[in-house]
This record gives C-alpha cells, structure tokens and sequence, in this order.
C-alpha cells in the first residue's frame, strides 16, 4: 500500500478510561463503617463475594458474611460497561482500517449486543456511525494524519512531509506517555530522516525536551550500573551453591531479553530501546547513540527553522483568506530564509493554482456581465 513505508510511526490514539471505584464500582458497607467497594461477583443465602480492584490488572476477591453488611449499592452494569468506551475518540492519524475495526469490534458493536436497552446506547450508536463513517474513507484509499484527510494522489504528492508529520504525532504521543524512549525514536527519525519538514521544524522545542529527559535516564542508569551489577552478584554469593543454578539462568535470561531488545531496535533502525538497569552492552550503545545524535542536534539552525515554521504557516492563512499577493511575498520571504524547505515547490503550485482559479473567475465573470450588456433591451 502506499502508505506502507510510514505505518510504524502510527501512534496509539485512543483513550479508554478504567472505571474508578468511586461511582462506577458496586459498594458494600459493612456494620463496622468500612466500605468496600469492586464489582460483586456472586452471593448466596449467607455471604457476598467481591472482587476489588489494587490496579487495571489486579484484583482481590473478597467473601463477606451477610451478618456484617449493613448495606448494598450495586452500580448497573451497563453504566460500568458505558464508562470504559464513553471517551474513546476518533484517531487523529490512521493509515489503514485497523484502529477503527479495533474499536468497533472490541468496544462498541458488544456493548450494544449487550445492553441495547441501556440509556447509553443512542451514544454509542452515534459513536458507530462516526467511525463506520471514516473507516468507509479509509476503506475507499483516503488515509488521515493529524487530523487531515488525503486522497492517494495528495498523499504521494506529499509523502515525505506526511510521513514527518506522522513521527511528530509518534512523538507527541510517547511524550504525553511518558515513554520517552518511543519519543526519542520519532525525534531521531525528523532529524536523520525529514530535516527540511514542516513537523521538524515544529517539533524541535519537544525533540530538545525529550531529548534532555531521555539523557537523564540513561545517566542515571549508567550511574547506577556498578551498584545493580555487584547487587545481581551479591545475590548469586549469597545463595547456596547447590541453589544457584536457577538464579544464575534468570540472570543470564535478563542478558538475552537485553540482546534481543537492542537487535529489535537495530533492525528497525531505532537508536534507542528499554532502559534496563543491569544493561551494560545496551546503555552504553544507547549512550554513543545519544552523543551523535547531540552532535547532529547541535548543527540545525534552530531560529531558521522557527521563522521558516511561522512563514509556512503564514501562507497557509493567506491562501485560505485568498490573500494571493500576500502569500507570494511571504513565499519570497521563505525562500530566503529557509531555502532547503521540501513543500517549496507545492507552495508555488498551490500559489499559481489558486492564481489561475481567480483569473478564470474574473474573466467568467466580465463574459457574463458583457453578455448581459449586449442583450436586445425589454420592450414594453
């Protein structure tokens, strides 16, 4: 597909949020004034058992008597149900029809099998509808990314800025996920790869902030390395040696899974992987990758690339506002300040175009008005 080469930048960008225990969580209190609260997962004639939730993943069953309950609320499953899918969104950026047949699949079309009858079903209709809408775009060849549609001819017309703005929208994502790691990646991709972007130039301030948080955890890690080797030791010491064997293969599993991590990177050509502490081969690869990549850093011209940003965007309003002598000038403007800008050429078609679209316009409209004044005049 022609889109291939960029769908491993593809963020995830949904947002399903957990039911909390306040609300949206069955409650049980007892005579003592504890209250527990989780989801009831069976009773009888004397107990109640309740399944109470430490984390997303991790829960607690729970058997209480009947004789110490005062009182019971139980929250309407459907509303449970409703609260994990009511914040999921369109995605921003979606190359193919997976993260919409994900959603409606796995999210949607079930709660409506199962609770139809539920006062929060128009809602998540209105939600099918929204992504059936799109995933029939995407199906069509139409492809979004941050927001903005394209066809297949607009797309490849453009693929080297859409493809940038897709390891921006990569980024941005890991960072709001603290994953500084997958942020880092993206932003080494704009820098090697996409230089003269648009998403470069707007991603530079948060590539240098990533950039400065990922270096802290590697510096600390480094830091760190002889303190957790001589612990890792230690603990092999420690331990009789008839008893070591399975303690010395969990040790050397750790190495394996390090090793396949940083070959998982290498293939994909990303310099960095999982920070682990015990990794003296994989943080100090990490540690040479982060030093060129600081020596790349420290070679772009940051106040060019902002001011070429503010110019791009400033002819995109004038072009919306069909402000064409306006937009020319600033596009001279960019030529000058940012010459090795890759949309340059497109801007000046996109200028001419819109040139051309006015002239016919205008020469439409004098033919018209011509036709009306050499028309015979009404007799009365």
């Amino acid at each position: 597909m022609y889109f291939a080469q960029v769908k491993h930048f593809l963020p995830v960008v949904f947002a399903i949020a957990i039911p909390t225990a306040s609300g949206l969580a069955d409650t049980v209190k007892l005579k003592s004034g504890e209250i527990v609260q989780g989801k009831i997962s069976h009773t009888d004639g004397t107990t109640i058992t309740i399944e109470v939730p430490f984390s997303a993943t991790i829960t607690d069953e729970r058997v209480i008597q009947r004789s110490d309950i005062a009182n019971v609320a139980v929250t309407a499953r459907d509303e449970a149900a409703y609260a994990k899918i009511r914040d999921i969104q369109l995605p921003t950026t979606a190359l193919d029809a997976q993260p919409y047949e994900t959603v409606l699949d796995n999210e949607f079309l079930p709660f409506i099998k199962r609770y139809g009858y539920s006062p929060f079903a128009q809602d998540v209709k209105d939600k099918i509808k929204a992504f059936q809408a799109e995933l029939d775009r995407v199906r069509s060849g139409d492809v979004k990314v941050a927001g903005v549609w394209y066809n297949k001819e607009a797309y490849n017309a453009a693929t080297y800025q859409i493809s940038a703005t897709i390891a921006l929208e990569t980024m941005k994502a890991c960072n709001a996920k603290l994953d500084y790691v997958g942020a880092m990646n993206a932003f080494a991709t704009l820098l090697r790869t996409y230089p003269n972007s648009l998403a470069f130039a707007d991603g530079l301030t948060l590539g240098r902030t990533v950039f400065s948080k990922l270096l802290q955890q590697l510096s600390f890690a480094i830091s760190n390395l002889p303190q957790i080797q001589a612990e890792r030791q230690a603990t092999l010491d420690r331990t009789p040696v008839e008893q070591r064997q399975p303690i010395q293969q969990a040790l050397d599993a750790d190495l394996v899974k390090a090793k396949a991590l940083a070959e998982a990177a290498q293939k994909n050509n990303q310099p960095f992987f999982a920070i682990l502490p015990y990794d003296e081969n994989g943080l100090k690869t990490m540690q040479q990758q982060a030093v060129q990549l600081q020596s790349q850093l420290q070679t772009v011209n940051e106040t060019k690339l902002t001011e070429g940003s503010k110019l791009v965007h400033q002819i995109d309003a004038e072009l919306a506002g069909h402000e064409l002598a306006a937009a020319r000038t600033t596009l001279s403007e960019l030529q000058s300040t940012w010459p090795e800008y890759e949309g340059l050429a497109r801007l000046q078609s996109r200028i001419q175009n819109e040139k051309d679209a006015a002239t016919a316009s205008s020469d439409h409209q004098e033919k018209f008005l011509q036709q009306g004044s050499s028309a015979p005049s009404p007799t009365n």
